[in-house]
Parts: C-alpha cells; sequence; structure tokens
C-alpha cells in the first residue's frame, strides 16, 4: 500500500504542486474553477476550447506551469451531467484522479458545490477521497526490485472544502471500510505457504 495521507481543508489556493478543480457537462467551471481561470487570465478557457473540454465525467485537462498561479500543473477534471451524479460516479473520479496524480508529490483538490446534484459537496468530498485511496492500494512487499522511478510519488492529499470537517467526519468511516479493503487485498494477494488455515486465523484475530 502506498503511504498517502489524506487531509481535508478549508478553501484556498495552493502554492505547490497540483490543483484539480471541477467542471460539469457543458463545461460548466465550478466557483474555484472560474476563480482559477480569472488568475491565469482566461488561459484555462482557452485551453478547453482547444482540447475540445466538455466536462464529461471522468475526461481531463492539464494546464502545466499556469501564468498567475503557483502550482505547477492545474488538473481539470468533469464530473459529466450533475444531476446523474453520485456516490459512487464520486469514487470513480477519486479512483481516476489517483492514476493522474500519482507522479506528484503533493496535490490539492478543490470540491465546491454542484448545482442540480443530489449530493452535498461535503458527500462529494469524502466519496473523492475515498475513491482516491483504494486507488492507491499496492502489494509491493515482495517487489524488492522495482525501480524507483516506477513507484507512486503521491504522498499528500488535501481536499480542498467548505465545512471540511463536516467532509472529513463523512471520510472517516468510509476511510475504516478502505482499511477492511486493504486488509482483504493482502491476504488474497499472500502466497499459499505465508496464508493458509492457522496463519489466516492468526491475521483474523488481529480484528479484534
Amino acid at each position: 500500500e502506498n503511504a498517502m495521507k489524506i487531509s481535508f481543508s478549508q478553501p484556498a489556493l495552493p502554492s505547490s504542486g497540483s490543483l484539480v478543480v471541477t467542471a460539469c457537462k457543458g463545461g460548466k467551471l465550478s466557483e474555484t474553477a472560474k476563480a482559477v481561470d480569472k488568475a491565469m487570465k482566461g488561459a484555462l478557457s482557452r485551453a478547453m476550447k482547444a482540447a475540445r473540454f466538455d466536462g464529461a465525467q471522468g475526461k481531463c485537462l492539464d494546464v502545466f506551469a499556469p501564468a498567475g498561479l503557483k502550482v505547477d500543473r492545474v488538473h481539470l477534471i468533469g464530473l459529466g451531467d450533475a444531476k446523474a451524479f453520485d456516490d459512487l460516479a464520486a469514487q470513480d473520479i477519486g479512483g481516476g484522479l489517483y492514476r493522474s496524480l500519482r507522479g506528484d508529490v503533493a496535490a490539492a483538490i478543490a470540491i465546491d458545490t454542484v448545482p442540480k446534484c443530489s449530493l452535498l459537496a461535503v458527500d462529494i468530498a469524502a466519496n473523492v477521497a475515498f475513491g482516491l485511496r483504494l486507488a492507491s492500494y499496492r502489494f509491493d512487499k515482495y517487489r524488492t526490485k522495482e525501480k524507483t522511478e516506477d513507484k507512486p510519488r503521491l504522498k499528500a492529499v488535501t481536499v480542498l472544502c467548505d465545512s471540511y470537517v463536516v467532509a472529513r467526519n463523512a471520510f472517516n468511516p468510509l476511510n475504516c471500510i478502505a482499511d477492511g479493503v486493504f486488509m482483504t487485498r493482502d491476504l488474497v494477494s499472500e502466497p499459499p505457504n505465508i496464508i493458509y488455515p492457522k496463519t489466516l486465523a492468526a491475521e483474523c484475530r488481529k480484528l479484534s
């Protein structure tokens, strides 16, 4: 498992790493994305037009070394149709973000209220973080010859959200589920000379 720390904080533009902002179907930018576009003097909007970015779910767009910001890149991710966006869609977004950000050292994900969406911003934030953590799982116990450049670099993710304490509280039980998922994945990934009835029982006792 990659030792990645997920934290929650009040909205603020970071001064380093990558910044993730969102857009819905039709290229409708979130409030943070609009502020970022303004700071970049419209460069984000121009990049969207050039790339034909329409905000479809999971579609992404990168702007590296954005002028007007101190971050290394702005990563725009599409949420798709707001009316159809639910907890599983948010988890899928989180999983996709991990794959896009795994080469970065740190990233901040700005989650805003999504108009016409049944999920509150705090629930979107919690589920995006859950999907991100699930996607970060690696069973590399026996990968003794894996090159450093092949390993994920992402160590810290900050989810930016209003009522971030509520979002963090919503994430906590999901994070416990992720712990259980990771334990199960570890057990089924071990060879049979390591995990057999006696050792499986010993591992299960740890749950007490």
